[in-house]
C-alpha cells in the first residue's frame, strides 16, 4: 500500500513540476524515469495530466516498422515497395479497403469515383497482397493503438502545452478493444516513449515531414487527429469519478485527406437515422405505411492470431461481435417509398412512389407510374391533395467523397424525372361530359416533372454522442400544369387532357440533419430550406427487443415560412405523423 502511494505521489509531483523545456534526456527506454511512472496507468486518475488517442496512426506505424528487426524477407520487402510507389491517397484507399474486406475491384471502384488517376492493376494489386498480409497477422503484426499523454490544456477543448509521453498498445485484432483500460494493461516499457526520448529521437524529416518523433506526434494536435480519453482514462478501476465533464467537445467526422468508405456510411447514418450498431445482424428491415424497405450488410467474421477465420464446433464461422455491420456500406438493399423529400414534399403528400435497389452509397430506381395508396393522404391525414402522377420515371441518390475543404467533402446527388403524360387527378371527381363541359383554365392537375439537388455536406461529432451533417448547395423542380380542354368539332366535341403550361423553380438550399446516439432511446430532428419554405422532421427510436426489433416514431412535414402564400399547387402546411417498425436478422 505504501508504495502505490509513493507511486501515485510520484506521478502528482512528476507532472505538476516537471520542466518540460529543461527536460534531461541523458536515459532511452527502458530506463526512463518518466516511462517508468506512465506505466501505472492507475495513476491517472490522480494525475493533473490528459490523454488523447491518435485517429489515424500511420506515421506511428511506420516509425515502429522502421525500428523493428522483423520483416526482412523479400516478399515483404517488395510489398513495401510497390506501396511506396502509390500516392498517398490511393494508399489510403487500398489500406481501408482491406480493412472492410472490399475485394481489389471495389477498391479501384472507389479510386475512380474519387477522381484519383488510377495506377497499374499489377501495382495495386501487390499493394493489396501487402495489405492483406499486414491485416491477417501474416507479417506476424498487431493492432496498434497509439495515446499520448500531456499536460493540461490552459481552456476547454485546447491544444495542450507539452507532450509527456506516448504509449503503444499493441495487441492482437482479437484482443484489442475500444476500452481505454483494457488496452492499457500490461503494457511494457519498450511500448512507452518519454518526452525526453521523443524529443531526442530524430526520424526521416523527409519521409515524415518532422525532425523528431516528438514533432510528428505534436502535430496530431494540430491537425486535429485525436479524440480525448481523460475522462476515461481518470475512471479507471473504479466508478467514481473525481473530474467535472467537460462538453462541448467537437470534431469532424473525416480525419486524414482521404474520404474512407466507413466515413461516408457515418454520413448516410446520419441522414437516415440510423443510432444503433447492428453487431451480429447483418439485415435490417423497415416496415411502414409510406415506407418498405431491406438492407443487407457485410458480415464480419472474427479471426485468430495468425489471421485465419475462426470457427465453432460445427465448422461455422463466427461472427465477430464487436466490429458493427452497419458501420461499412450496405452490400446491398430494396426500397419502397413516397416522398421528394428534395423539394421539401414529404410522404403521400408528394403523390410520388419510388422502388430503388440499394448498393454500396448509390440508390437508383424507378418512379412508379401510380399514386399507389397517396388517397391515405386525405382519408387518414385530412390533407388537401393537390399533386398527380405521370407515367414511368427514374429517380437516384448518391453520396460521394470529394473533399473540396480540409476534414469535409460528401456530396449529397438526389435527382428525379417522371416520363409521359399526366394523369387526371381522380381525387377531383371532375363530370367529364362533352356536351356540358366548359373549359376552365383554372381548373388544374399539377405533376411534378423533374427535380434535382446537389448538397455539399460537412459533419460533425460532438461528445461523440451527437452527430451533425449540414448541407449547403442548390435544388431545382419543374412542375406542369394539365387541365382539361374542350375541343370542339364539326361532327362531335371532345375533352382534351393537355399540358397548360409548366413552371421551373430553383434556388440556393440547405440542410442540417441531427442524431443522438448512445441512448436508450435515440432520437434527431432535420431541416431543409429551399424555395422560402421549411421541410421538418423529427424521430424518436424506441428498442422493444435489443438488437432485434425497435419502433420509430417519425414526424415529418413543411411549412410555407417566408413567403406570403404559396405557390399555387401547395399547401400552407402538411405535417405527417408515423411509425415505423424496425426488424433486425
Amino acid at each position: 500500500m505504501r508504495n502505490k502511494i509513493v507511486l501515485i505521489l510520484a506521478l502528482v509531483l512528476a507532472i505538476s513540476v516537471f520542466d518540460l523545456n529543461t527536460a534531461n534526456a541523458q536515459d532511452k527506454r527502458p530506463n526512463d524515469d518518466v516511462a517508468n511512472i506512465l506505466q501505472k496507468f492507475k495513476n491517472y486518475r490522480f494525475g493533473a495530466v490528459s490523454i488523447y488517442e491518435i485517429n489515424d496512426m500511420d506515421e506511428i506505424k511506420e516509425y515502429r516498422k522502421s525500428k523493428s528487426t522483423e520483416g526482412d524477407e523479400t516478399t515483404e520487402k517488395e510489398g513495401a515497395a510497390c506501396v511506396d510507389e502509390l500516392d498517398e491517397r490511393v494508399k489510403k484507399f487500398v489500406s481501408d479497403g482491406v480493412d472492410a474486406e472490399d475485394n481489389l475491384d471495389d477498391i479501384i471502384g472507389d479510386i475512380i469515383n474519387a477522381g484519383d488517376p488510377l495506377p497499374a492493376r499489377e501495382l495495386l494489386q501487390c499493394a493489396y497482397d501487402y495489405f492483406v498480409k499486414i491485416a491477417t497477422g501474416a507479417s506476424e503484426e498487431l493492432v496498434l493503438r497509439v495515446y499520448l499523454v500531456t499536460t493540461q490544456p490552459k481552456q476547454i477543448g485546447g491544444i495542450p502545452d507539452n507532450i509527456i509521453g506516448m504509449i503503444v498498445s499493441e495487441k492482437p485484432f482479437e484482443e484489442m478493444t475500444a476500452a481505454l483500460k483494457t488496452n492499457l494493461e500490461l503494457t511494457g516499457l519498450e511500448d512507452i516513449y518519454s518526452y525526453s526520448f521523443m524529443k531526442d529521437e530524430l526520424i526521416d524529416e523527409v519521409k515524415f515531414g518532422h525532425r523528431t518523433l516528438y514533432d510528428l506526434a505534436y502535430s496530431y494536435f494540430i491537425q486535429g487527429n485525436v479524440r480525448n480519453k481523460t475522462m476515461e482514462a481518470r475512471g479507471i478501476g473504479t466508478d467514481i469519478r473525481f473530474f467535472s465533464e467537460r462538453a462541448g467537445n467537437t470534431s469532424s467526422l473525416i480525419s486524414g485527406d482521404v474520404i474512407s468508405s466507413r466515413e461516408v456510411q457515418t454520413f448516410k447514418r446520419v441522414s437516415a437515422g440510423q443510432p444503433f450498431n447492428y453487431y451480429d445482424k447483418t439485415n435490417e428491415v423497415l416496415v411502414s405505411p409510406d415506407k418498405i424497405s431491406w438492407t443487407s450488410y457485410k458480415s464480419r467474421y472474427l479471426r485468430d492470431r495468425s489471421g485465419r477465420f475462426r470457427k465453432d464446433s460445427l465448422g461455422n464461422y463466427i461472427l465477430d461481435k464487436r466490429r458493427a455491420a452497419n458501420s461499412y456500406l450496405p452490400e446491398f438493399g430494396v426500397e419502397l417509398k413516397y416522398g421528394i423529400e428534395e423539394i421539401n414534399y414529404p410522404s403521400f403528400w408528394s403523390e410520388r412512389l419510388t422502388l430503388s435497389a440499394l448498393w454500396k452509397q448509390v440508390k437508383m430506381g424507378i418512379i412508379l407510374p401510380t399514386s399507389g395508396w397517396a388517397a391515405m393522404s386525405k382519408d387518414v391525414f385530412d390533407q388537401d391533395r393537390r399533386l398527380t402522377h405521370g407515367g414511368i420515371g427514374l429517380a437516384g441518390e448518391f453520396d460521394f467523397p470529394f473533399m473540396v475543404i480540409p476534414n469535409s467533402g460528401v456530396f449529397h446527388l438526389g435527382f428525379g424525372v417522371v416520363f409521359g403524360d399526366a394523369q387526371q387527378s381522380p381525387y377531383k371527381n371532375r363530370l367529364l361530359d362533352p356536351d356540358n363541359y366548359i373549359t376552365n383554365e383554372n381548373d388544374r392537375d399539377y405533376l411534378i416533372r423533374s427535380n434535382g439537388q446537389l448538397h455539399y455536406t460537412f459533419g460533425v461529432s460532438v461528445d461523440e454522442d451527437y452527430l451533425v451533417r449540414f448541407g449547403i448547395g442548390g435544388t431545382f423542380y419543374t412542375v406542369e400544369k394539365w387541365y382539361n380542354f374542350l375541343e370542339e368539332g364539326e361532327a362531335e366535341s371532345q375533352i382534351v387532357y393537355k399540358e397548360l403550361e409548366s413552371e421551373t423553380v430553383g434556388g440556393i438550399s440547405g440542410r442540417i440533419e441531427f442524431m443522438a446516439q448512445n441512448n436508450a432511446t435515440p432520437y434527431g430532428a432535420s431541416i431543409q430550406y429551399f424555395d422560402e419554405a421549411l421541410r421538418i422532421g423529427a424521430w424518436l427510436q424506441i428498442p422493444v427487443i435489443d438488437n432485434t426489433l425497435s419502433l420509430r416514431l417519425d414526424f415529418n412535414g413543411y411549412m410555407v415560412a417566408f413567403k406570403e402564400d404559396p405557390r399555387e399547387w401547395e399547401a400552407n402546411s402538411v405535417f405527417i405523423p408515423m411509425a415505423r417498425f424496425i426488424f433486425l436478422f
